[in-house]
């Protein structure tokens, strides 16, 4: 599915946030849905006397154009263009969410040395798709016909409890709730293939992490391959990164490290 990434270069170069010294070991970083590079800042700033940080808008968000044609496929191909042009070659990412989604693949594709996954999905089972395609249809009904409330409801989700929703959905209302839509429609799950088998197989393996509070990921992440390092980020739910910084930045240290 995702053959051929390589094989040309691929617009458009994405936009990037970068702190550090560009001949330090380089960290790539990239966010969710409706996030931006900015979001890994206070982790950025943690890391940065060992790492040349990265982050990377994604297509649709922050500074990065949201092309005609939106692709699990072209996504990675525009990473992978970006960090060309950057001149980096060691690729590591740390991925959240969506953006863990994209750092799966890349990696279970051969095409990073190693990532770090925040509170991110290896993919549909079979019977889990039909719950999950009505579940999406409410999402972009609702993006699409009350975005304002979207983003209340969006951030209300109880994988979110411990944010402060009416906070998070006023951060996000400078995002152009137009464009997400489509990222939602093209970057769904639904068009992900599942990685779990191709976990049992990849090594060096990633570092999974998820909140203390995140009861759907920490029961996910027990159907991961024991090889599969994982880690609890307390005092967190989904959005770790923005919860708990300090911590997801030790244990990437830590794994990097050893």
């Amino acid at each position: 599915m995702y053959e051929n990434i390589l094989q040309r270069d691929f617009l458009p170069v994405l936009s990037t946030l970068k702190l550090g010294n560009p001949y330090s070991p380089p960290l790539i970083f990239l966010h969710g849905f409706l996030g931006s590079s900015i979001d890994f800042l206070p982790m950025m700033e943690m890391l940065s006397a060992d790492f040349y940080c990265v982050s990377i808008d994604l297509p649709g968000h922050g500074l990065s154009l949201l092309p005609a044609s939106l692709s699990f496929t072209s996504v990675m191909r525009s990473i992978l263009t970006t960090l060309k042009r950057l001149k980096i070659t060691q690729r590591v990412f740390v991925g959240y969410s969506l953006g863990g989604r994209l750092a799966l693949m890349l990696h279970t594709s051969r095409l990073c040395e190693k990532s770090i996954i925040l509170s991110a999905h290896p993919g549909l089972l079979p019977h889990e798709r039909t719950s999950y395609l009505l579940q999406q249809k409410k999402w972009l009904s609702l993006l699409q016909n009350d975005p304002q409330n979207f983003l209340s409801l969006w951030y209300s989700q109880p994988l979110f409890k411990t944010l402060h929703a009416n906070s998070m959905a006023e951060k996000r209302s400078s995002t152009n709730l137009q464009k997400m839509s489509k990222v939602i429609s093209s970057l769904s799950l639904l068009h992900q293939r599942p990685l779990w088998k191709d976990l049992e197989n990849i090594h060096p393996s990633p570092l999974f992490l998820c909140g203390e509070h995140d009861e759907k990921y920490k029961t996910l992440y027990k159907k991961l391959p024991n090889h599969c390092a994982q880690e609890i980020i307390s005092g967190a739910s989904h959005a770790i990164h923005l919860e708990n910084p300090s911590e997801c930045s030790t244990k990437i240290q830590t794994f990097l490290f050893c």
